[in-house]
């Protein structure tokens, strides 16, 4: 089955890489930053229809470590931002407000309810029975989505300028409010919110979180913001990291923030002193990251082109690329719940399991090798899941990827810098066929390979 994209397809075989499409992208992107969503919408839609009325081929499905679940189409308009709480997906489309969808079986997700609003939904926040919408030129809308079959609006407060995201703590919502900053309403009464305070922000405030007495903001061109909330009546700007390119997106995580900097891939800033954010990592995706979502020792991007990929941080300085899955359209923003990644790919959701990616790499051994080795897989043959062993004799750059007999990769269990010393990681293969592959070890240019058997 080929699912159509909204985004141009290249009509030759030979594509150039993910980042010889810069172009592309950032035509795609300043459209969304300078013009309205209906008129992007109105452009996703009839590159839609020309690609669904000629014979264009488009790219063959290409992944490690994941695999496709589910997948809910919105129709003909596109999918801004997804939110999955417990089995419940929220789904903001342009043009077509507010969807939830059961997810309870991720492989039929069936929407369950459907709110429209005036503009574009952009960005959601759900706490209890309460849906934070916010909604482009219409500001901020407040629904009650205790029943999603009746969902109903009982509140609004129309922002300044466009409504792009929204951050929920106590009785206040922090709204990032694209060239009107970050505006902070009060909700105690859903029914009645007031602006209480602002904060003029340089940039255009396009993501906000909102982590104990701080709201952090993506601020477009302007990188990271950092803003004090202790008084929600007065918000006072404490810190920033600029980029030198575009922030879309960002996500938060214990002392760091993983910032989503467009061409640039994604980047690790330690937050612990507010006041002098300082980057401590980097990792350059194979697209453009417009969307990021961190789970655990994991950080999810929404690449563009190049679909999702999904990086183990478990040592936020040192990043290396685990898994990844390469849509045929425009990845823009990802939530992940319970290894499960819900992935918005132009007009529709991806549901992904990632599980397969975050086999875990385990240290046997604190002395020392003098060379490296890439040890027999242990059982080979095997059925469904087999050890690898490997040594490294000083730190560089590592990878370890599992091929077919055509040297097709399929499975890439590590791709980045990684200490000294012996490892060993669990190689699982329960949904490929019976037969011969190859597992290759390459440290620092030098590479080892094993044949492996898999028989079911």
């Amino acid at each position: 089955m080929n699912y159509y994209t909204t985004a141009p397809i290249p009509t030759q075989k030979a594509q150039p890489s993910p980042k010889d499409k810069n172009s592309l992208r950032n035509m795609w992107f300043q459209t969304q930053q300078t013009s309205t969503f209906r008129n992007i919408n109105l452009y996703r839609k009839i590159l839609l229809l020309l690609l669904l009325t000629t014979s264009i081929p488009v790219f063959a499905q290409d992944s490690s470590g994941v695999r496709t679940v589910g997948i809910f189409s919105n129709g003909m308009n596109s999918v801004n931002r997804v939110t999955a709480v417990n089995n419940l997906l929220y789904v903001c489309g342009s043009g077509d407000g507010l969807k939830i969808v059961d997810i309870s079986d991720p492989s039929n997700p069936l929407q369950v309810g459907h709110h429209d609003t005036e503009s574009f939904a952009v960005g959601v926040t759900i706490v209890g029975n309460y849906a934070y919408l916010a909604d482009d030129n219409d500001g901020l809308r407040i629904l009650n989505v205790s029943d999603p079959a009746n969902i109903t609006e009982v509140g609004f407060y129309d922002t300044p300028n466009r409504a792009y995201d929204v951050a929920v703590k106590g009785d206040h919502a922090y709204i990032a409010d694209y060239n009107g900053g970050l505006r902070v309403v009060d909700i105690s009464n859903p029914a009645e919110p007031q602006e209480v305070g602002q904060y003029n922000s340089p940039g255009n405030s396009m993501r906000v979180i909102v982590r104990d007495n701080y709201a952090y903001i993506a601020d477009g061109s302007w990188g990271l913001r950092i803003v004090d909330i202790t008084t929600p009546s007065n918000p006072q700007s404490v810190g920033n990291f600029t980029t030198g390119t575009t922030v879309k997106e960002l996500a938060i995580d214990g002392n760091h923030a993983y910032l989503a900097d467009a061409n640039n891939g994604v980047k690790m800033v330690d937050i612990s002193d507010p006041v002098n954010p300082v980057q401590v990592g980097l990792f350059d995706t194979q697209g453009v990251a417009n969307g990021i979502f961190v789970d655990g020792n994991y950080c999810l991007v929404a690449d563009g082109m190049a679909g999702l990929r999904i990086l183990n941080i478990s040592d936020p300085t040192h990043p290396f690329e685990v898994g990844w899955y390469n849509t045929v359209g425009v990845s823009y923003t990802v939530h992940a719940n319970g290894y499960m990644a819900y992935l918005s790919d132009g007009v529709t959701v991806m549901i992904l399991d990632y599980s397969a990616a975050t086999a875990v790499l385990s240290r046997i051994s604190e002395q020392l090798p003098q060379t490296s080795l890439l040890n027999p897989a242990f059982p080979n043959p095997f059925n469904g899941s087999t050890t690898l062993g490997f040594s490294v004799p000083v730190s560089g750059l590592v990878s370890l990827i599992v091929s077919d007999v055509s040297g097709r990769t399929i499975r890439t269990l590590l791709n980045g810098r990684v200490n000294a010393g012996n490892y060993t990681t669990t190689l699982t293969m329960s949904e490929f066929q019976s037969g011969s592959y190859f597992v290759r070890l390459t440290v620092d240019g030098k590479a080892h390979s094993k044949t492996i058997t898999l028989v079911k």
